[in-house]
């Protein structure tokens, strides 16, 4: 919610929708890594190719003079940044402490 607020996005009913998006992907993302703990890359790769047209429609989205897709495609648009780097920091280290404990 910091990066929305610095980054000027206006939040309408739209926006909120975009949080609930992002939550929703970032808990596919989650739940593959959990099922799959031996090749983490692969399911990092395999996700965010998945996601490349969904980024791509979400900028442009966030270019439109209509305040709520502009703001629904900046608020997504920023989830799925701070998603990437969240999983890529955070979840990685806690799956490493959690394979590290199992052994």
């Amino acid at each position: 919610m910091l990066v929305i607020r610095y980054a000027n996005v206006e939040l309408s009913i739209e926006g909120l929708l975009g949080i609930v998006i992002a939550f929703v992907l970032d808990y596919i993302l989650v739940s593959k890594l959990l099922a799959k703990t031996d090749s983490k890359l692969e399911v990092y790769k395999e996700f965010f190719v998945k996601i490349i047209p969904i980024m791509i429609l979400v900028i442009s989205f966030c270019f439109i003079a209509w305040t709520p897709v502009s703001s629904f495609g900046m608020v997504m648009f920023w989830g799925i940044v701070l998603m990437a780097i969240y999983n890529s920091i955070v979840t990685n280290s806690l799956l490493k402490i959690n394979a590290g404990k199992e052994k």
